[in-house]
């Protein structure tokens, strides 16, 4: 009882340990979180100020001003696309050039010169000429590029940007800001502030003073420590009846002393039985060694009649599995499904040299298929538009630029004449590439009802030469473009 109560006071004492260095262990991951907090604070801080900078940009600001970027680009487009050109055959004096934007050049008798949409001609006391392209209407093309360039300007004024792609940078900057700032916020939520902070670092200095033993130190002291009280329980339960049973059985110490002595007689009788029994085999020292030899036999005898069991139940399972069929049967059977295994194996392998050539042949294609193509929409394109525009260029994505040696334009910067003419000469192309040597036919629906005069007349000799490989269906509306183009004619 006395070490019970001493293992008792060893646990108790143990407990509070365990709980300050549970506390301590706690308060290590509270002070870890305030100098989390600290950062997170610091870097909102550094955000927040950061926007500040951006508070004039905005998604409809933004939107607003690409918008007039995309007015400046394509009106400078459409002059490009209306491009003049001039030589300077004969002149006493000087010519003067002056474009579109209002800069001047001096051009030298024998030179050449170009200009976007609109030139005037100034020679001195001579002459004043100014020349706009039809294609497009110059001055309002000029008065549409000035007024977005100048509300542009004001825009990026406004918003103190220099140009309006440091005003997309810095947009992007303060949306990744405001998400960053939205999820530091978030975390600030779950982590101490700085009321608990006093309360925490006061904990730390008296925790400190402990001389603080590690969590699983303690906890396998406590278990040991009642492992060992359980152990005194049971033996203390175990000398207490047998102090029970001995007082029922024993009333008295005079009993306890007869039951001695007939226990003494009993000893005797049985050495003398002892004497009268056959002497042990040399080869064993004592009775127990022989007696766990006889145990040692015994077993071994259960394990060799177990495996006969087993080697009986598996011949049995055997014999229960022996095929119905005969041996010949047998044979008969494997040669049979040796057969179809072979010719299985024979048509995997045709089948593995169709698919390596299926490869190699789409492998050939996918590296060739392209080039031909663009050099036969080039030379096409180069015919209808009279040389006018004979460079092609297609990208991966299947998206067609056409320009003229200079300048390359998307097929949405058009007009709707060369957009026909370019149709047409990519779809022949197409066909012509696709088909190869072999005949087949196309059929075209009034694809030539924005041309002018000159390029359609190319277009239909050249849908005449077409037509010699390939059978040609042209639907139209308009007379006179089927007698020209001839064929068969069928109206409806």
């Amino acid at each position: 009882k006395k070490d019970i109560a001493l293992y008792q006071d060893k646990i108790v004492d143990d407990n509070v340990k365990l709980d300050n260095a549970k506390k301590y262990k706690e308060l290590e991951k509270d002070l870890v979180l305030l100098e989390k907090r600290k950062s997170i604070e610091s870097e909102l801080k550094g955000l927040e100020t950061e926007n500040k900078k951006y508070e004039k940009i905005n998604d409809a600001i933004m939107g607003e001003a690409i918008a007039l970027e995309k007015k400046i680009s394509e009106s400078m487009i459409k002059l490009k696309s209306a491009e003049l050109a001039g030589k300077v055959i004969h002149s006493d004096n000087p010519v003067h050039i002056i474009d579109v934007y209002g800069k001047s050049q001096t051009i030298a008798q024998g030179d050449t010169w170009t200009a976007n949409g609109y030139m005037k001609i100034e020679i001195k006391d001579a002459l004043e000429l100014e020349v706009k392209s039809n294609q497009i209407s110059v001055d309002e093309v000029k008065s549409t590029l000035e007024e977005a360039s100048k509300e542009l300007a004001a825009l990026l004024k406004q918003l103190e940007m220099a140009s309006i792609i440091d005003a997309q940078v810095a947009l992007q900057n303060k949306k990744g800001n405001d998400i960053k700032i939205s999820s530091l916020q978030k975390q600030l939520k779950d982590l101490p502030n700085d009321e608990k902070k006093a309360a925490l670092e006061e904990e730390k200095i008296r925790l400190d003073g402990l001389a603080l033993e590690k969590i699983e130190v303690l906890e396998n002291r406590i278990k040991d420590a009642q492992q060992k009280i359980n152990e005194i329980r049971i033996d203390m339960a175990k000398l207490e009846n047998k102090v029970e049973n001995w007082q029922k059985t024993y009333q008295s110490f005079d009993e306890l002393m007869q039951y001695f002595g007939e226990v003494f007689v009993k000893k005797n009788n049985k050495k003398d039985e002892l004497s009268k029994l056959k002497a042990l085999p040399p080869e064993y020292d004592s009775l127990e060694d022989y007696l766990s030899y006889i145990r040692e036999m015994r077993h071994q005898k259960e394990d060799h009649l177990q495996k006969i069991q087993q080697i009986k139940f598996e011949i049995e399972r055997m014999m229960d599995q022996f095929p119905d069929r005969s041996i010949e049967e047998l044979e008969s059977l494997i040669k049979e499904e040796t057969r179809h295994f072979e010719n299985a194996i024979k048509k995997a392998k045709q089948m593995i040299t169709i698919i390596e050539t299926f490869e190699a042949t789409i492998e050939l294609l996918e590296n060739d298929s392209i080039s031909p193509l663009q050099r036969k929409f080039a030379e096409n394109l180069k015919y209808i538009t009279d040389n006018r525009y004979d460079a092609i260029n297609i990208s991966d994505q299947m998206d067609v630029n056409i320009g003229n040696g200079k300048e390359n334009l998307p097929t949405h910067l058009l007009s709707s004449g060369t957009l026909d003419s370019a149709s047409l000469a990519f779809r022949l192309a197409l066909i012509d590439e696709l088909l190869g040597e072999k005949q087949g036919f196309t059929v075209l629906d009034d694809s030539l009802v924005n041309m002018d005069e000159e390029r359609q007349s190319r277009s239909i000799k050249m849908i005449q030469d077409h037509s010699k490989k390939h059978q040609v269906i042209f639907v139209t509306c308009h007379p006179d473009v089927a007698e020209e183009l001839g064929g068969n004619k069928i109206r409806l």
